[in-house]
């Protein structure tokens, strides 16, 4: 696997890149069974961060933008890293003289919907699956004449301002997490569901200023061990692609994992058959192609197997 330790997001800018995994401890194991002794090199860079990672759970918060220092710019970015399992709002910010911030996750995708008070809002968006539980950052940015939007340090998108403006005025409260109701923002999520480590806009640390009594450790759920008996299932209502199961079955035929779509039409079934082997078979259409794993490969043992699934499009998979 290859760390990127820093990026270059402009011509003129360098900066350590975010760790999308934020740990108190590593641990570190071999991926290849050797009995070559291998001493891998390690080069970690770690600091304090003074802004603890916060819960949200339908409690936003606002932002003074004249005490917390926020102006208006030509250039402007936003940072967040996010975990959440939900569709929800990051950041809002309305002015009085149109001037639009908004950035919220929708069915996985990161949406940031902006006007820099030219009355012609404009919609950047990218990612996919970024629902699923795991940190995720959003980078987006904005140079006069240019935006563009980052998602885990890959460029998603990139746009033009509409109308003649390019300069952003921000209302004088940024709502974080949430925003007030009314009438007029349709299509705009209401609330925030999940974990917030960093928020940034134009280096001012919005997360510092979330009231002390609203600080919550994040508190997202874990995935739970469980015994399917035999004749038994559990239908899980919603999954992300690419996800992976680790999983140990005994040694009979019997169906491992069934994925159907929103019509409960199936598009693919990953089963034991009685030689031990997994098939993998695909509904593609009215079509159906089959086939079988390695024959040294055999998930029916004491240990743990895994399987990782990605979607490539609506009737191609990939697996490991």
């Amino acid at each position: 696997m290859l760390q990127i330790l820093y990026s270059s997001l402009s011509a003129s800018t360098y900066e350590w890149q975010t760790l999308d995994v934020l740990a108190k401890r590593i641990h570190i194991v071999p991926v290849y069974n050797s009995s070559v002794e291998i001493t891998p090199t390690v080069m970690i860079t770690a600091c304090k961060y003074s802004t603890a990672i916060s819960y949200f759970n339908d409690n936003m918060y606002t932002v003074d933008t004249r005490k917390a220092g926020i102006v208006s710019m030509y250039e402007n970015q936003l940072t967040v890293m996010f975990r959440t399992f939900e569709n929800g709002i990051f950041i809002f910010s309305m002015a009085d003289q149109g001037d639009l911030l908004i950035a919220q996750i929708v069915l996985g995708k990161v949406h940031v919907i902006f006007d820099f008070g030219s009355l012609t809002q404009t919609t950047i968006s990218g990612g996919t699956a970024l629902n699923d539980g795991e940190w995720h950052e959003m980078r987006w940015i904005h140079q006069f004449d240019s935006v563009q939007l980052y998602i885990d340090s890959v460029i998603m998108n990139t746009t033009a301002p509409s109308g003649l403006y390019r300069k952003l005025d921000f209302d004088s409260k940024i709502h974080v997490g949430g925003r007030p109701p009314d009438d007029m923002s349709t299509g705009i999520e209401t609330s925030y569901h999940g974990c917030l480590a960093r928020v940034m806009l134009n280096n001012i640390d919005l997360l510092a200023e979330i009231p002390r009594q609203q600080r919550r450790d994040c508190q997202m759920p874990r995935p739970q061990l469980m015994t399917i008996l035999p004749g038994g299932s559990v239908n899980i209502p919603f999954s992300f692609l690419p996800f992976s199961i680790e999983f140990r079955v005994l040694p009979q035929p019997s169906v491992i994992l069934l994925l159907t779509d929103p019509k409960n039409a199936s598009l693919l079934q990953i089963a034991l058959n009685s030689d031990g082997l997994l098939v993998l078979k695909l509904f593609a259409d009215t079509s159906e192609v089959e086939q079988l794993s390695h024959p040294g490969s055999s998930p029916a043992s004491v240990f743990l197997s895994k399987i990782f699934v990605r979607s490539y499009s609506s009737n191609s998979f990939f697996l490991l």
